[in-house]
């Protein structure tokens, strides 16, 4: 983890835009699924040919968490319950595939087939993390785990969760800042 946190959340949409949370951060809180990998480095992946996917198993999220993930630029994933072959729809592979190309859902983020917590896009990890969520309870325990570290409060965390304003932690101080999805701009302002 950084030692800084810049995060906004979008209740409508249902995503978390943030820079400073890495995906080991994250892997904590999934490690009771398995990922089928959209766009990786990871080179020990199996292969559902079902889907034509490549996936990881829960037993090996650990192994996955300590890989040079920022080295690999992007990063994208989404959470299952159960093991492949799953048969899934042709709609949810498109889905799957756009969203590994466009880094956005085509219409959904959300997989009944897969019982999906997250579909994630990471780029530079740490750097850059856009979070789609099906339960706010799921960000929420994520951020439990970080905003604290770095000086923030529950209060924030239900700030956060309301979505009206973008956040930098960092220091043991909070500020409200520009919401935008561009994050080297904050990053330039904030860090330089």
């Amino acid at each position: 983890m950084r030692d800084y946190l810049y995060i906004f959340n979008n209740p409508k949409d249902k995503f978390i835009l943030a820079s400073g949370i890495e995906f080991k951060v994250i892997a904590e809180h999934i490690s009771d699924r398995g990922l089928f990998l959209l766009k990786h480095e990871y080179p020990n992946a199996g292969f559902d040919f079902q889907s034509r996917f490549e996936y990881l198993s829960s037993v090996d999220i650990a192994e996955l968490s300590e890989e040079n993930i920022y080295g690999w630029g992007d990063f994208c994933w989404v959470d299952f319950i159960g093991n492949p072959p799953f048969q899934l729809d042709k709609n949810t592979i498109s889905e799957l595939l756009y969203f590994a190309h466009a880094s956005e859902p085509l219409q959904s983020f959300i997989f009944d087939q897969l019982q999906n917590k997250f579909l994630c896009y990471i780029h530079d990890d740490g750097w850059y993390l856009k979070l789609y969520y099906n339960n706010w309870d799921h960000v929420d325990e994520i951020l439990k785990g970080v905003v604290p570290r770095l000086g923030g409060d529950s209060n924030l965390i239900r700030d956060i969760e309301i979505g009206d304003e973008a956040y930098w932690i960092s220091n043991g101080v909070s500020e409200i800042c520009d919401k935008t999805t561009d994050i080297d701009s904050i990053l330039n302002k904030k860090l330089n």
